[in-house]
């Protein structure tokens, strides 16, 4: 299965506001895991970027400038950053299809697929996105 990084997050937090509970709530929680662990790696990425486009503080924090009341950090090429960045979150995150996972993908993607939640506006479009995260890449290799 595979899923687009910039997607990951955005999942990870939809799942976690299901009310659930039994074995649908350790599915989830196992897949949520998997989710967290990639996250952690995505988020060094984005340190070594940082290190490739920001000058460090003195105290070894990436240097900061603040706009409007906001923190940015100071990259010293925007385009070249933002270029970057993107081309991340661009990349996709993958977990195994093997028997291992089969169950945990199984119910989450019942879970998905089935929710009796109503969406509207950007959330039905993100939902929609998840749907088809588990119809495209799952329904030949399990389902």
């Amino acid at each position: 299965m595979k899923i687009k990084n910039s997607d990951v997050e955005e999942l990870a937090f939809f799942l976690l506001n299901m009310k659930l509970k039994g074995k649908e709530n350790r599915m989830r929680n196992k897949f949520i895991r998997h989710l967290q662990k990639h996250l952690n790696e995505m988020q060094e990425s984005h340190k070594e970027l940082l290190s490739e486009f920001c000058e460090l503080e003195a105290d070894g924090n990436f240097k900061t400038v603040e706009k409007d009341g906001k923190k940015f950090y100071d990259v010293n090429n925007v385009a070249g950053f933002q270029s970057e960045f993107e081309k991340l979150m661009e990349e996709f995150f993958y977990l195994p299809s093997d028997e291992g996972n089969k169950q945990m993908i199984l119910t989450v993607k019942d879970l998905i697929l089935n929710t009796e939640e109503e969406f509207s506006g950007k959330e039905a479009l993100k939902y929609e996105a998840y749907c088809e995260i588990f119809e495209d890449e799952y329904v030949e290799i399990i389902g």
